[in-house]
């Protein structure tokens, strides 16, 4: 472990991603849903046709908005022609991507506290004013790369808030190895978290800002840590999974458990390719259509930041078996968290507790963690207030309107 205060001349560069680009990762099981996912629309078809308002009822998001690009009056030879058509636009896709030359350079951040895996990047470095700026600790999720709240020059959330007077300390995880292949997320939360809280070269109590499960864990940190935790601003933070995940989408985890408690003993973390598998699954129309998206687009700005975010998405980290389990099985099957039953360091986490004054930042369009997943947050949090920007679940950090929607709002009630 070590701890220091970065140089003001401190600029080094990060290092670009390789011309072999990881995704769709894996790519034999991208390719393989696309192609079932399309090729299954011909029968659809012909079952709507029998009953469509039977059909529309058990029918998955995906395949009706399928369903409804092909006409009712298309035949049988024509669908499938439409499926192939939309295959070949996919793979297209996937080609544009993958022959890319966007690479990510930016100045990186100096790391100033680092403990195995886990380590701080201080953003003070880009800050104008130093000395006057301040701290802001900022936690990401588990699973995904940080760099998304700093991907690119233009598209940057954490050197905007440098330039409004914030020292943006953020946290960065990477994949356990070791002794952290053991961890549970007491073990990130009341060891890792805690522990840097108190090492970190600043006094008092600071603001945390955390995304998506990012903001979990900052929710436990504030009610252990209520001293040295001023204020919270949760981003796409999700709490009641009943709405995060269909009855579907349970069952089919619950199938799925043996196969995944084998891995999970026999590994000790779950791959982040079998992670992407999982996620990829429950939202098939949603990957053909990204990459469909990319093969569409001619300008070469906005192609570069979709393939900087399917980079970021792709570049993912491996989970600690224990912290698989708690999230896969005691939150999203079992909703640990909404029923008042999940537990750090044996307290129970329980959101009326927090005295905090809060920010809840729920996208409106957001598919990985809906509204209503949060919403049970803000009705039991004793200060809160919520903001709903207009955009999915990565757009509100990196959209094109992320600067008005999310980044001013944020930035203003922090300032408060």
């Amino acid at each position: 472990m070590s701890i220091h205060t970065p140089p003001q001349e401190a600029h080094l560069l990060a290092q670009p991603h390789p011309i072999h680009r990881l995704g769709p990762r894996p790519l034999p099981l991208h390719l393989a849903i696309c192609i079932s996912f399309y090729m299954s629309l011909n029968g659809v078809f012909q079952a709507s046709k029998q009953d469509s308002t039977a059909l529309s009822k058990v029918l998955p998001p995906a395949l009706k908005l399928a369903l409804e690009q092909c006409s009712q009056h298309l035949t049988p030879n024509q669908v499938l022609a439409f499926s192939q058509q939309q295959l070949a636009a996919v793979i297209s896709g996937i080609h544009c991507y993958q022959s890319s030359t966007y690479s990510r350079a930016l100045p990186a951040a100096p790391v100033i506290w680092q403990e195995g895996c886990s380590r701080v990047l201080d953003y003070g470095v880009f800050c104008p004013d130093v000395a006057h700026a301040k701290p802001l600790l900022v936690i990401p999720s588990l699973v995904n790369k940080a760099y998304i709240l700093d991907l690119s020059s233009k598209r940057s959330f954490l050197r905007y808030l440098c330039r409004q007077g914030w020292r943006p300390l953020l946290v960065e995880w990477d994949s356990p190895t070791g002794i952290e292949r053991d961890f549970t997320l007491t073990d990130y939360i009341a060891g890792r978290l805690d522990m840097l809280l108190h090492q970190l070269p600043v006094s008092g109590a600071i603001p945390v800002l955390g995304y998506c499960m990012g903001g979990m864990l900052a929710l436990a940190m504030a009610q252990r840590q209520p001293q040295r935790i001023s204020r919270l601003v949760l981003l796409a933070t999700p709490w009641d999974f009943t709405p995060a995940s269909s009855e579907g989408q349970r069952q089919h985890l619950k199938m799925l458990r043996p196969m995944l408690d084998t891995i999970l003993q026999q590994q000790k973390v779950l791959p982040v390719d079998l992670l992407q598998t999982l996620l990829a699954s429950t939202d098939m129309f949603g990957v053909c259509q990204r990459y469909m998206a990319l093969a569409d687009i001619q300008d070469t700005q906005t192609r570069g930041h979709l393939v900087a975010i399917e980079d970021w998405l792709n570049d993912g980290i491996d989970l600690a078996a224990p912290v698989a389990r708690e999230c896969l099985f005691d939150w999203y099957l079992h909703n640990l968290p909404a029923t008042g039953q999940w537990r750090v360091a044996g307290q129970a986490i329980l959101p009326q507790r927090i005295q905090q004054p809060v920010l809840l930042v729920n996208a409106a369009r957001d598919r990985i963690v809906p509204v209503a997943s949060s919403q049970m947050l803000s009705s039991v949090l004793p200060c809160t207030e919520t903001l709903t920007p207009n955009t999915g679940h990565i757009g509100m950090v990196v959209g094109r309107n992320a600067h008005t929607a999310m980044w001013q709002p944020v930035n203003a009630w922090l300032g408060q």
